[in-house]
């Protein structure tokens, strides 16, 4: 069994498996160490992803369901109304097949993937890395060799604090279940202080009759999902539903470190998420190419066996650094709206021209240039304005 590689990647979620292929592709031995039994096993998703993502970073497309260009918004009253944009701009997507797709699409490349492998340690040497790995089913622990060591490990961080990297500066907190539900026919998202505070609530159609309801916010995700179920669900919470409800934590802001000589972070792992929405996928795979691209430099460098990838850091923050942030800035601010307000903004959307910002600056991935836009506009300044201490 080979032990020894270019680069070991420990994760195989998006941002792993893509970083695996493109690394792969420019002639790289890798090694994808992935402690699930499968890759794309029960991922805990909203399964909407942008079109750009699938075009820009050649994602088989298999696993999309449906794109989206109709989104229904509902008030914390249960005003609703429905948002459409010029174009399609999202996919309902499978996302245990998405993976599954990267990780194929990574192997043909030349990639390496083994399941089952739980990095436990991972150790700077003279020309590169040590990775240690759980015990087999012989009893026997996986010991590895590479140049570099990538950790995709999610919201995972024991290996990050090990080695002297930060960690996202804050948390959100998800709650999603997937059940039976016909009414469901165009993405839903809900808001209240009660069902999500600090955060939102969703639906999403997935397959014929099903949905997946979901929310985060910034505590109590099983208080605020039984309340969301009690006012949007039919009251289900109280009928055994909280048992199938899947929770996790969601990194809100980048880490203050993401290398170490030659161990980066990758993905969630470093806070290289939307702080708007909390989705993943898209930065990862951004900071997926970046990775590739300055490891990929360093190995064909002329400076021994020995690599520094600090060039990461900087390059991935000059990306997304400004994003993330005034996404951070933008929450801030949501988190302090009152039921009140945010009913004041429900109607200044359907009467004071909102609705033609979002068409122009709306972005799915990409969110700064509609929240700029969003607070020059003087009828939501007014709304804001007793919120004040969040803009100091």
């Amino acid at each position: 069994m080979k032990q020894s590689y270019d680069v070991i990647i420990a994760g195989a979620g998006p941002s792993g498996l893509h970083a695996a292929r493109r690394l792969a592709e420019k002639g790289h031995e890798v090694l994808v160490l992935e402690k699930k039994a499968e890759v794309g096993r029960s991922v805990n998703c909203a399964g909407i992803i942008s079109r750009e993502t699938f075009e820009r970073f050649t994602i088989p497309d298999d696993s999309r369901q449906r794109d989206i260009q109709d989104v229904r918004l509902v008030s914390p009253s249960g005003v609703s109304m429905v948002y459409r944009h010029p174009r399609p701009f999202a996919c309902i997507v499978d996302r245990e097949r998405f993976d599954r797709d990267m990780a194929r699409a990574a192997e043909a490349a030349g990639a390496e993937i083994r399941t089952g492998c739980l990095v436990e340690d991972v150790v700077p040497v003279e020309s590169g890395v040590s990775v240690k790995t759980g015990m087999d089913e012989g009893g026997e622990a996986g010991h590895f060799r590479a140049r570099a060591a990538v950790l995709a490990t999610g919201v995972h961080w024991d290996l990050s604090r090990k080695l002297g990297l930060g960690v996202p500066r804050g948390r959100l907190v998800g709650a999603q279940v997937e059940i039976e539900a016909p009414e469901i026919e165009l993405p839903t998202m809900f808001a209240g202080t009660d069902i999500a505070a600090g955060g939102f609530a969703w639906a999403v159609p997935t397959a014929p009759g099903r949905a997946k309801f979901g929310l985060i916010t910034e505590s109590d995700p099983r208080g605020c999902f039984h309340v969301f179920a009690d006012k949007h669900l039919g009251g289900l919470a109280g009928s055994g539903l909280n048992g199938d409800v899947q929770y996790k934590i969601i990194a809100q802001g980048p880490a203050l470190r993401t290398c170490s000589g030659a161990v980066i972070t990758l993905g969630e792992a470093a806070g290289q998420v939307k702080t708007t929405t909390g989705g993943g996928v898209s930065y990862g795979l951004h900071c997926a190419e970046i990775a590739a691209s300055v490891i990929d430099e360093r190995l064909r460098g002329d400076g021994g066996d020995k690599i520094d990838l600090q060039e990461y850091d900087r390059a991935w923050r000059k990306v997304l650094q400004r994003e993330i942030q005034l996404g951070l800035f933008a929450r801030k601010i949501w988190s302090r709206l009152s039921d009140t307000h945010i009913e004041s903004a429900f109607r200044v959307a359907q009467e004071d021209g909102l609705i033609p910002l979002v068409q122009d600056h709306g972005d799915f991935d990409w969110h700064s240039g509609l929240i700029t836009a969003f607070l020059r506009q003087a009828s939501l300044a007014k709304i804001l304005a007793g919120v004040g201490k969040a803009f100091s």
